[in-house]
């Protein structure tokens, strides 16, 4: 038996659908649009940059020497933190020895940092102001050519303690906003892991993002004063995630090495970036490494040169 409003009903819920799925595409297609940009910068820089005498050599080496078994601050010299170099290492053990394979991971880190950086804008801005800020930090950061060997951007970075250290800066800032708004402890605590983790990169990156993320605990409390005990709790119980879990990096660093080395080494190995430049296998090797790696940058520089006064 049919009644009247049967089509009416059936066209109405077909419409619902239909406008569903053009949410759906206005909400994915600016993020689409971000990573076709990806794709083509890529494409369009993928292995011609670095400088495998300055820079990029060392963040070759270091991870392969790892990868086969040594051990940093003890056979490898280092003045930044562990983390970049044990991260490549891993890499080269799951993908191989190869400048692709850790091409192919710094695109991964550059396509996890786009989408903090989209969600985030989106959030506090609009998609337009998002689209743009994405596209950004895309074009002249992520595949900058800003120099004649392009060792400055994500792919081929100078020192991936950089690059790896922005992420997580993001990283820690994206998920402290997500538990303000949500009051999920895990976000808290993943902000807080983060946050731990950068401190093992560069001391100066780590820095900037304690303060962002101080800020914007102040900032929470603040808000929080005037609203119910049950919410005032909740952001307790995140801070205090936040804090343990901002510990454990280290730990687990200092940990590590404490089996390899001794204990002072170890301790002063992971906590404090600037202190690691104490910790070095030879003075005399790294001097000499870097004396034949300046003469190797100025005999290249030379060829280049005369090629050029030649042609």
């Amino acid at each position: 038996m049919r009644f009247k409003d049967d089509k009416p009903q059936e066209s109405s819920g077909q419409s619902v659908r239909c406008e569903r799925d053009r949410s759906a595409w206005r909400r994915w297609l600016p993020l689409l649009l971000i990573y076709l940009l990806m794709c083509a910068l890529a494409a369009w820089s993928w292995r011609k940059g670095a400088n495998a005498v300055a820079d990029f050599g060392r963040e070759l080496y270091t991870p392969w020497q790892l990868a086969s078994g040594k051990v940093l601050y003890r056979d490898i010299a280092s003045i930044f933190g562990p983390l970049s170099q044990y991260v490549n290492a891993w890499v080269f053990r799951l993908a191989g020895v190869s400048v692709t394979s850790l091409l192919v991971a710094n695109l991964l880190w550059v396509a996890i940092t786009t989408a903090l950086v989209y969600d985030f804008f989106k959030r506090s801005t609009d998609t337009l102001a998002a689209t743009l800020c994405a596209a950004v930090f895309l074009c002249p950061f992520a595949f900058g050519h800003l120099d004649f060997f392009g060792n400055f951007n994500y792919l081929t970075p100078y020192a991936h303690e950089a690059t790896h250290g922005v992420f997580l800066s993001i990283a820690a800032i994206w998920s402290l906003t997500r538990f303000v708004s949500s009051r999920r402890p895990w976000l808290a605590a993943l902000s807080g892991f983060c946050l731990g983790l950068t401190f093992l990169t560069k001391p100066e990156i780590s820095l900037a993002a304690l303060a962002a993320t101080a800020a914007g605990w102040i900032l929470a409390t603040r808000i929080e004063r005037s609203r119910e005990p049950d919410s005032r709790r909740s952001l307790l119980i995140g801070g205090l995630c936040f804090t343990l879990a901002s510990l454990l990096p280290a730990g687990g660093f200092a940990a590590y090495f404490a089996g390899h080395m001794t204990l002072s080494d170890a301790a002063q190995a992971t906590p404090l970036p600037g202190r690691r430049g104490r910790q070095r296998p030879d003075a005399a090797p790294v001097r000499r490494g870097r004396d034949l790696r300046a003469a190797g940058h100025d005999r290249f520089v030379l060829q280049r040169q005369r090629g050029s006064a030649g042609a």
